[in-house]
């Protein structure tokens, strides 16, 4: 990502792709740091064509979801921007960023790493740790890009609503117990689904729905 923003101002084309063998800084949603090996996937897509209204990070994770369910039936997907395995561990994420005119959209696969580092290895997992099975990297990538720029297109022709109801029932969010914390404080609720323009948490707390944009979520056990 910080490659992506660092391209000369007057040059950058939209869809830029850069990949990574080996990610030595990355980041992840606030101010988390993000580990990945040299088996596992790292890119960034540049956008300097973009709506700022548009929730790229669910976009992008709905992409990595239709890209492994060429695969597997074990993912969903975890607001706002993660994809799990069915027993709930990590196996990609994704991060948006705006700056100078353009937004980058990063993306970590956790794919054919057989260990994790020790800091993430109760909270995440790989494909390769969960199946026993590899996924060659480069078609790997073909399955998120062929899927991202598909539904991009989509969005662009036909809005967004439908996009995002697909990543909602992707998700399996509807009617559980959620936690939400963010600037506003901490939210105890009941997930009634996702708005379908903007992506917004629809959370149902104490009777009243509201509206969540931002934060960390986990479900309520």
């Amino acid at each position: 990502m910080d490659i992506a923003f660092s391209i000369d101002q007057d040059t950058p084309v939209n869809n830029t792709l850069i990949v990574t063998e080996l990610q030595t800084h990355g980041r992840g949603r606030f101010g988390r740091r993000w580990y990945s090996g040299i088996h596992d996937l790292q890119l960034s897509v540049l956008l300097t064509v973009y709506d700022y209204r548009i929730p790229y990070s669910m976009v992008s994770s709905y992409a990595v979801y239709g890209a492994f369910k060429r695969y597997t039936d074990h993912v969903k997907l975890k607001w706002i921007n993660d994809v799990l395995w069915d027993n709930g561990l990590k196996i990609a994420g994704v991060l948006t960023e705006e700056q100078q005119d353009r937004t980058v959209v990063g993306i970590g696969v956790n794919l054919n790493s057989d260990e994790l580092h020790k800091v993430v290895r109760n909270t995440a997992t790989t494909y390769y740790i969960e199946t026993g099975k590899t996924i060659q990297k480069e078609l790997f990538l073909r399955d998120i890009l062929s899927e991202l720029f598909f539904l991009l297109d989509k969005i662009e022709n036909h809005g967004i609503s439908e996009v995002l109801e697909d990543w909602e029932r992707a998700s399996r969010i509807c009617g559980k117990k959620v936690v939400i914390k963010n600037a506003h404080g901490r939210f105890h609720g009941t997930a009634e689904g996702i708005h379908k323009e903007t992506g917004a948490l629809l959370l149902n707390c104490n009777g009243k729905q509201i509206e969540i944009y931002e934060g960390s979520f986990q479900y309520d056990l």
